[in-house]
């Protein structure tokens, strides 16, 4: 989609805040806690009820951990997305300077040549051309 003029993939999305990492953390450890009490429920009743509340608690924390870093590697791919996006776009101003800097030199050579034109000595003019 465009809009200006600009492709959507030329924008770089807004960055996170603190408050969007600290509410994704709180849901993340929400989340956690909820696998926790449902494996507890469901494995914590029975004869070996020691064993499966130690398993309950290894694998709600295995969850959580694993969502974590779901989150970090999300969180990276955008790093490195919102990096190449910033490279291209100076890379693009880069090329905007160089080709303004050659228009600008055959712009001035041909000033140049026109004042030499211009000019009452022959040989000036034979320059010119």
């Amino acid at each position: 989609m465009r809009q200006g003029g600009r492709r959507d993939d030329d924008v770089p999305g807004r960055a996170l805040t603190t408050r969007a990492i600290v509410i994704a953390a709180v849901v993340a450890l929400v989340f956690g806690v909820a696998v926790l009490t449902a494996l507890l429920v469901f494995l914590g009743s029975g004869s070996r009820s020691q064993t499966a509340r130690l398993s309950a608690v290894r694998t709600a924390g295995t969850i959580v951990v694993g969502t974590g870093g779901v989150f970090a590697l999300l969180l990276a791919a955008r790093r490195q997305r919102s990096t190449e996006l910033s490279l291209a776009q100076q890379e693009r101003v880069a090329k905007a300077v160089a080709f303004d800097a050659a228009e600008r030199g055959v712009t001035e050579l041909y000033s140049s040549a026109a004042e030499q034109l211009g000019s009452d000595k022959a040989s000036v003019r034979l320059a010119g051309l």
